[in-house]
């Protein structure tokens, strides 16, 4: 019989597990570990389940080396490898957490996460509390930097302002008889958070989005993984949208929550359409172009940049003002696999195929 994850006896604090999917992590899971492990919340009262996901790399030694020394860190073991949704829902039914938290491989947290976290739980119709991330290698070279911007401008200004939360991956909290009652993640979607977060409000909970509570995550600094990271995001929210919005059960959602969820998914071509209108209105106050539509431009120009100065006095991290004459030029290249993966699901017809960011090229 496998073994319980998490003690009994509940005390006076709620008990939490935070559950991290792992395949071939081991030059990054060691610092998330170590960063987990000194959060203020009593030691007895939450746990660190890694599930590997057949490794062929060193995870399993990271987490071994340091669950000798902090006895809350468990480590769970996949024979094969079967994905992040899988390797979740495999442990939810045996642990005895009140709540848990998702969290990636990657991602540092600050110490006092667990408490932030269950203030926002407020009443029972609150189902899950996520966190904002920020991008913690953005000096390592000029994509990582235009990516350090995305997360400032979506996380601390842009995901702030919309009505309803969306569980992105990482860094959200939830009830877990909420998860178990949802049938757990759904292991046939590429983007199976977000797919959750759909079934979530239709199944009349709500999630939080939070943006004083970060977690803090490497960018990848290479073309291809950047690539394939937004290939695969754009084909799983398509799918997660159609899915839920043009089948039988879309009334569950009202009309407000609908628009946010395309809102959500069309985010990059809305961005994209932004930059387009900040690029035109600079030639034409250059004089390189001649322009009629000044007003209209200059006003979503400015909108725009109220938007970033929101984000980045949320941050605090003025310096990066410096870059902002090339997020526009990012957010266009940026839109390229967004384009692909629709024309190879609904015009070429390819089949999905799950393509893990790869962080043995991340520098530290």
């Amino acid at each position: 019989m496998r073994k319980k994850i998490l003690n009994d006896a509940f005390k006076t604090e709620p008990s939490v597990s935070i559950l991290i999917a792992a395949k071939d992590e081991g030059n990054v899971i060691g610092d998330t570990l170590r960063s987990l492990c000194l959060i203020d919340y009593p030691n007895d009262r939450f746990n660190i389940v890694v599930i590997d996901d057949a490794s062929s790399d060193n995870t399993c030694l990271e987490v071994e080396d340091l669950g000798k020394v902090f006895s809350n860190i468990v480590l769970e073991r996949n024979i094969s490898s079967r994905g992040k949704a899988w390797s979740i829902n495999s442990v939810l039914p045996r642990l005895n957490s009140e709540f848990i938290i998702i969290l990636d491989a990657d991602h540092l947290v600050d110490g006092d996460i667990i408490r932030n976290m269950l203030k926002c739980f407020e009443n029972e119709e609150i189902s899950c509390v996520q966190a904002a991330s920020l991008v913690r290698n953005g000096s390592v070279n000029l994509l990582t930097k235009m990516l350090e911007l995305e997360y400032i401008f979506r996380c601390k200004s842009i995901y702030p302002g919309k009505s309803i939360g969306i569980f992105v991956g990482s860094g959200g909290m939830f009830r877990r008889k909420d998860l178990i009652d949802l049938g757990g993640f759904n292991t046939e979607m590429l983007t199976e958070d977000v797919e959750l977060s759909y079934r979530i409000y239709k199944s009349g909970k709500h999630i939080v989005y939070n943006y004083d509570i970060t977690t803090y995550e490497l960018a990848t600094p290479d073309f291809k993984n950047f690539y394939n990271q937004r290939y695969r995001w754009m084909r799983g929210l398509w799918n997660a949208m159609i899915r839920h919005l043009f089948y039988k059960d879309s009334h569950l959602l009202d009309f407000r929550k609908k628009i946010q969820f395309i809102q959500f998914t069309l985010d990059g071509f809305v961005v994209f359409c932004y930059c387009l209108l900040q690029i035109y209105f600079f030639l034409g106050l250059i004089g390189l172009i001649s322009f009629k539509m000044l007003w209209p431009i200059l006003s979503l120009s400015l909108n725009c940049i109220f938007t970033f100065g929101v984000g980045f006095w949320r941050v605090r991290k003025w310096s990066n003002f410096n870059y902002l004459i090339l997020f526009s030029f990012y957010m266009i290249a940026h839109t390229y696999p967004f384009m692909m993966a629709l024309i190879d699901s609904y015009l070429l017809k390819k089949p999905e195929v799950w393509i893990k960011t790869d962080r043995s090229v991340i520098v530290k």
